[in-house]
């Protein structure tokens, strides 16, 4: 059961002030210490707080767009003010572009992006060099990939995109992280992406100092990879705020995650693991590989970032974090040492209450052999992890939201042999299906169940080379049911290789009449072929502010859907189909004229005392199924119909008329109404009044 414990929080705020003084950009760093509660016990150890300046600065010039690298440099100045704890240090900062688009630098790259054999293995990188460490996001047909490159001297990220579902990507975008104005080696990835949005967040850490310096970087647009933003900070170098002559830091951080959050005020969480020596008096942060969490500031997110920590959680490692997105809560899980044996431990909470000061909602699965490499997915009503289980193969933990109680399933020990050893296992969910990845003999499988995990399918080998996966930690990637990515050496260095499980369907045939008339209705065929054979719907636009989604119907199957327009004039049938998993055909069209019939009536007086009708059609088509009434009826208080006929005709073609003669007797004011329909034309009417005296016809006005 998870409990929460109140300790003492000491919150440090590093405000950057920005002061311009001819070319240069100076930063003032104020460090605030203050102490919230006493000391209740000295020898706790406890939650630091550091709120770090994320100062944005973009400068746009008529070529490219920049960004700005944020970094703690090199200590200049050391001032204590009087009693206060406050203490400043200034330093500079400097601007530069944020990314590197692909020149002469990356010539040697072999772009085989849309490069595909028969099972779906889409080569995205194949440099002369050594790609790994994918991470990957999508917004619907609509990718962006990050992977480490290392050439044998540094490791750089490179970031591609795609817009047709991953079959085909972008030449690489090389992205920059500075400090101290220069570039730097960086690695490690992690992307996450705003839920129904094209919006990405990235994370990146470098080996500089002992692994000390970390950042993120924005991309408003994973479709635009010119205008990236990196942000970099530099943990070393803390003076102690009364003997400025110690200084604390941090050091080896590892296994990072970011994933997005709902909120505008900190879109992203960054975990990792790291260590530090920080004190301060009688309070005693220092840890060795302890749970780190990194947010915008919740007060000012413009200004200041802010790096939670847990030095009483030690002994940790390989970070796996989820959340539903439409929850606050993000769920953790991470490797802690136990004796000589390694253990899960499961958290949770939130950037809220660990900003408030709580600390992190914990608890340790314990077996009698080693759990290892965890990888954690969260859906909108249960938790599942999956992990290494050194004698057990593949084992998965689950559990309801709402419960505390942990339910253990054993995914390979039925569907493998027994002298098996799978590792690196990643887990995934949708629609109460779970999809599990693990690595053994150096290839990729992919299982799944329908059952939340009691039984699990045959496996099914994603790379088409058998022994070309590269094992290691974090060298693939389960993005969904459709998108698995790993690290492959088929061809004697390590490349990024995809599998694609799902293509989208094909362009829908539309067969219909290039032209009708208004209200009617027509029908229209529409036929598609779905390459994975999934069940598929048609979305179709009519052109005349309409649009409407069909259910599934199996692929390659005959639909018809009839539609009816009210208006003249030419419209554009659009129609697309989506599959099972959500990709999208691309558009196809058809132009259909639609006319809409006219009519002129006239009535007036004719030949041998009789009322005469013109009915002729004055349109640009032919009218069909034309019906007329025409009634005379008597005004006044004695009002009744002293005449009426009704007749048709099946056809009125364009400039032809109907000519009707109605001999009425009577005597009064009259009304002559004539009401006319046809087909695709609404009812019309007119009037005229007169006088009558016996057969003698006297038409005055229309009404």
């Amino acid at each position: 059961m998870f409990n929460i414990n109140q300790r003492n929080l000491f919150i440090f705020y590093f405000k950057f002030i920005m002061l311009l003084k001819h070319l240069n950009i100076q930063t003032k760093i104020i460090i605030q210490i203050l102490r919230e509660e006493k000391m209740q016990n000295k020898k706790n150890k406890l939650k630091l707080v550091i709120y770090l300046s994320v100062s944005t600065l973009l400068i746009l010039s008529s070529i490219n767009s920049f960004g700005i690298s944020t970094s703690i440099l090199d200590i200049n100045l050391i001032q204590k003010k009087n009693q206060d704890n406050k203490v400043t240090l200034n330093h500079l900062k400097t601007e530069y572009s944020s990314v590197y688009l692909s020149g002469s630098l990356l010539k040697e790259y072999k772009l085989l992006g849309s490069t595909k054999n028969n099972l779906n293995n889409i080569i995205l990188s194949n440099a002369l060099g050594d790609e790994s460490y994918p991470s990957m996001v999508r917004n619907e047909y609509l990718g962006l990939v990050a992977y480490e490159f290392n050439d044998g001297s540094e490791t750089e990220i490179y970031l591609r995109n795609s817009d047709d579902y991953g079959q085909s990507w972008s030449d690489e975008t090389r992205v920059i992280a500075k400090l101290n104005q220069y570039s730097i080696e960086i690695d490690s990835p992690s992307l996450c992406i705003k839920p129904l949005s094209n919006k990405a967040y990235g994370f990146f850490k470098s080996p500089l100092k002992n692994s000390a310096v970390f950042g993120y970087l924005e991309i408003p647009n994973i479709t635009k990879l010119n205008h990236v933003m990196t942000y970099t900070f530099d943990w070393t170098g803390f003076p102690d705020p009364e003997d400025p002559s110690i200084t604390y830091d941090f050091w080896d951080f590892d296994t990072p995650k970011i994933i997005s959050y709902k909120n505008t005020t900190t879109p992203w969480v960054i975990f990792l693991t790291g260590s530090t020596n920080y004190s301060y008096a009688n309070w005693d942060g220092a840890c060795n590989n302890s749970i780190m969490i990194s947010f915008n500031d919740l007060h000012y997110p413009e200004h200041y970032i802010t790096l939670i920590w847990f030095s009483y959680i030690e002994h940790c490692s390989n970070i796996s974090v989820s959340g539903d997105y439409c929850n606050s809560t993000i769920y953790g899980v991470c490797e802690i040492k136990n004796g000589s044996k390694q253990d899960l431990l499961i958290f949770k909470g939130n950037p809220y209450l660990w900003y408030l000061g709580y600390n992190l909602e914990n608890q340790t699965i314990s077996t009698n052999t080693n759990l290892t490499h965890p990888n954690i997915f969260v859906t909108e009503d249960k938790v599942f992890i999956v992990a290494d289980s050194e004698s057990n193969g593949i084992v998965l933990y689950k559990k309801d939201i709402d419960s505390s109680i942990w339910r253990y399933n054993n995914v390979t020990k039925e569907i493998i042999p027994p002298s098996s050893n799978p590792n690196y296992p990643m887990i995934y969910s949708n629609n109460n299906r779970l999809y599990c990845t693990y690595i053994e003999s150096n290839n990729i499988y992919l299982t799944s169940s329908i059952d939340y995990g009691h039984s699990w399918s045959n496996p099914i080998q994603l790379n088409s080379v058998i022994g070309s996966v590269v094992e290691e930690y974090r060298f693939q990637n389960l993005v969904d049911e459709c998108y698995i990515l790993w690290t492959d050496n088929r061809d004697g260095d390590n490349d990024i290789y995809l599998a694609l499980l799902n293509e989208p369907p094909e362009t829908p045939v539309v067969i219909g009449p290039s032209s009708g008339v208004s209200n009617i209705s027509y029908d229209f065929i529409f036929n598609a072929v779905d390459p994975d054979n999934h069940n598929i719907s048609y979305i179709i636009d009519w052109g005349d502010n309409t649009t409407e989604w069909t259910d599934f119907y199996p692929s390659n199957n005959s639909v018809i859907i009839n539609h009816t327009w009210s208006e003249k004039g030419t419209y554009i049938i659009k129609a697309k189909v989506r599959d099972y998993y959500g990709f999208h055909s691309n558009w196809s069209t058809l132009n259909i004229d639609i006319d809409k019939p006219e009519i002129e009536v006239s009535i007036k007086k004719g030949l041998r005392r009789s009322i005469r009708v013109d009915i002729e059609n004055s349109g640009t088509c032919n009218i069909s199924n034309l019906t007329w009434n025409i009634t005379i009826l008597r005004r006044g208080i004695m009002r009744r119909t002293i005449f009426k006929v009704t007749g048709n005709t099946s056809s009125l073609n364009i400039g032809s008329k109907e000519t009707v003669f109605n001999r009425p007797f009577g005597f009064g004011f009259i009304k002559v109404k004539v009401n006319v329909t046809a087909s695709g034309m609404d009812s019309f009417e007119k009037t005229i009044k007169g006088f009558i005296f016996l057969r003698f016809i006297r038409l005055r006005r229309f009404l």
